[in-house]
Order: structure tokens, then C-alpha cells, then sequence
């Protein structure tokens, strides 16, 4: 299996990603129907069961995720195009509002249900974590809904923050190295600093190590979660000159990347945002390591070059919503890496080991041709 299935990543993405919404499952009409039809016979056949009855319930679940997917997706299809066409009349808001709140509140149905489900069957570890994938779609219908109250037809959910890396078509299994100067003319009150990366990155702010992070493709619960942290960098900024230094590698050999977004609030109550763009600078240079000179402010960066830029979320590594990192938010990333990242995860690696198991193949047997006829 090297893609999850798009029933899965379709049922948790954000459910207004664009102001003209193309979903990735195109037949969810048939999804729909499908959870429809499997309830239907889960209703015949209930009253036919003669044990493991309450276990029959998760065949129920499965139908049920099956059918509100289906809906989720149809709907918001359809508000979204109702939205993108015109300004709709006072009346067409408030079905839409009504709407929302039906597919919002079977969510929270969902929700209670798959909790419920799960301490039948297993121990507390990681369910919260996927309590919270029903979460971020509970705010972001009651989020729509404000936005409609106020007359915001469309709001871009996603960061701002840009995927860089270096200009590669490929990246050797080497760090490379990346700088930002940030300028901050007021006292700081608190700071945070959100990262995510594909695969490892050192963090240092004014040649201060203030962490790692290690990303990863998996299917596996644990990676997903660790994937975006954060990092409170408060004690380590200061008013004026400061200097965001990054270490990072790709263990794949195939196309790194990482997004960096932060907030700074001031003594003033005012907030400024860190992200990552094409502003920032790159080297490839191996005589850097973790104590070189290369993190402090007045470092020469002459022969440095401006980064590649894969673009803000939802390009390559799917749904990352904006988060209030002064509130304690933090993005939800899934086991997908969006269109790009399917290409660089799958594919190139699917065929990456295809060239390699015949050139191993090939050249031993030349080898033996070789050495057979002298």
C-alpha cells in the first residue's frame, strides 16, 4: 500500500479549503449511498444476530463514516459553488448556516461514538489525538459559520508559511543549511514557533539549539503526531537584531522540505508572524556543522542562495491549518503529503527501487557474462 486511502484523508480535511472546492474523492455521491445501503442492512440483520452483538456495532460505525463522509463532501461542494457564484440573499445564509450545523453536528455524533467504541475495544494512548481530527473539523464548521454571520463568504484556513528547501532536483543525504533575519522593535511578551519537516531539522535561534524535529511518510500514528512541533522561543529572542538558523537533512535522498511559522506577541499587545519563504537563504556548503559560526547574525552569507519555495499548505503536505499558537493551537498534519508529496514519497521511491533492483540484477549479471567468457 503506498497511498492511504482517500476515504480516510477526505473524511478529515478541512471542509472549505478553496473558494471553488474540487474534492479529491470525486464519488462521494456513491459513498454516500453505499453507508446508506449498509445501514439499511445493518437494521435487517441486528435483530438476526445471536452474539458478539455489541461488537456488531463497529460494522455500523464503518457505514455511518462511510455515509457523513459522503455528505461532508457534497456539501461542502455545493456551498462552496453557492458561495463562489454570487452574494446570496439574507434567506440562502441562513439555510446554508442550517446546513452546516447538520453535518456539524453529526460529526459531533461521530466523535462521541468512535470514543465510546475505541475504551470498549483499547486503552486511552493516541485516542485523544484522533479525538481532536473531529475537533478540527467541528471549529472549522462553527469558524464557517461566524465567517457567514459576518458576511465572509471564503477564508484561506490554511498557513501562510511557505514549504522551502534548497534548489535540488534531488537532495544527497547531507545537511544543508538555511538562515533568517528577523527584526523585532518592541519588548517581547511571549513567543512561539511551530515546525514541521521532511525528515530532520535543528532549530536555533541567535546561535541558541532550541530543538529537533523528525518528519516522516507513515501510516503509523506516533510519526504523524510528532511531525509538527512546537517550541517556545520567548527567552531566546530579543528586542532588534535576531537570527533563525536551520539544520536540516532528508534521509529519503529524494526532495526535502520543512514550514516554519511563528508568533510573536509584544509587550503592546500587537503580533508579528515568522514565516518561511523565498526570503530565506540556503547553503550547501559542508564545512558547517552545528557550532560553526554560520548561526550568529553577523555571519558573511555571501554564496548563500535565495530558497525554493513548494508553496504554502495544502501543496505538498496536505491540510495544515493555520493554528493560534498563543492560544496553545497547533496544526494537524494526516498520513498523506498532498499531491507533491505522493510524487516524492511514492512514486520516486517506488521507482527508485524498481532501477536499483535491476541495475543490481543486470550488472551482476554482466559480471557473470564477463567472467564466463573471459
Amino acid at each position: 500500500m503506498i497511498l492511504p486511502p482517500l476515504f480516510y484523508t477526505d473524511l478529515f480535511k478541512h471542509p472549505f479549503p478553496a473558494k471553488k472546492f474540487k474534492p479529491g474523492l470525486k464519488k462521494y455521491e456513491e459513498l454516500r449511498e453505499l453507508g446508506d445501503q449498509c445501514l439499511k442492512l445493518y437494521e435487517d440483520l441486528i435483530s438476526k444476530v445471536k452474539f458478539e452483538h455489541t461488537n456488531f456495532e463497529y460494522i455500523e460505525f464503518g457505514a455511518e463514516l462511510a455515509k457523513y463522509c459522503g455528505e461532508k463532501i457534497k456539501i461542502s461542494v455545493e456551498i462552496a459553488d453557492t458561495l463562489r457564484r454570487s452574494k446570496p440573499p439574507k434567506n440562502e445564509i441562513t439555510a446554508i448556516i442550517k446546513r452546516i450545523e447538520y453535518i456539524r453536528d453529526k460529526f459531533k455524533y461521530l466523535k462521541n461514538k468512535y470514543e465510546s467504541l475505541w475504551l470498549r475495544a483499547a486503552k486511552r494512548p493516541c485516542l485523544d489525538y484522533n479525538l481532536r481530527m473531529f475537533d478540527y473539523l467541528i471549529d472549522a464548521y462553527n469558524e464557517k459559520i461566524d465567517h457567514l454571520k459576518n458576511q465572509i463568504y471564503f477564508k484561506n484556513p490554511f498557513l501562510e508559511s511557505e514549504w522551502i528547501w534548497s534548489h535540488e532536483r534531488t537532495c544527497p543525504k547531507k545537511p544543508r543549511f538555511f538562515r533568517k533575519k528577523i527584526n523585532i522593535e518592541k519588548s517581547i511578551k511571549k513567543a512561539l514557533v511551530q515546525t514541521t519537516v521532511c525528515n530532520h531539522m535543528k532549530i536555533f535561534i541567535n546561535q541558541e539549539y532550541i530543538g529537533e524535529v523528525l518528519g516522516r511518510f507513515s501510516l503509523s500514528r506516533l510519526p504523524i503526531i510528532l511531525r509538527v512541533q512546537v517550541f517556545d522561543i520567548t527567552e531566546y529572542l530579543k528586542k532588534g537584531e535576531n537570527i533563525i538558523a536551520i539544520e536540516a537533512i532528508n534521509y529519503d535522498g529524494f526532495k526535502g522540505a520543512f514550514n516554519i511559522f511563528g508568533q510573536i506577541e509584544l509587550q503592546d499587545g500587537s503580533i508579528i508572524e515568522i514565516n518561511s519563504d523565498e526570503t530565506w537563504l540556503y547553503s550547501e556548503n559542508q564545512i558547517y556543522n552545528s557550532i560553526n559560526p554560520w548561526k550568529s547574525f553577523n555571519f558573511d552569507h555571501n554564496g548563500w542562495n535565495n530558497v525554493k519555495s513548494y508553496g504554502p499548505p495544502p501543496n505538498l503536505n496536505g491540510d495544515l491549518k493555520k493554528p493560534n499558537l498563543l492560544k496553545g493551537e497547533i496544526s494537524l498534519t494526516q498520513n498523506y503529503f498532498g499531491a507533491q508529496g505522493y510524487y516524492f514519497a511514492g512514486i520516486e521511491i517506488f521507482f527508485g527501487k524498481i532501477i536499483r533492483f535491476f541495475l543490481k540484477y543486470l550488472i551482476g549479471f554482466i559480471l557473470r557474462r564477463a567472467k564466463l567468457f573471459g
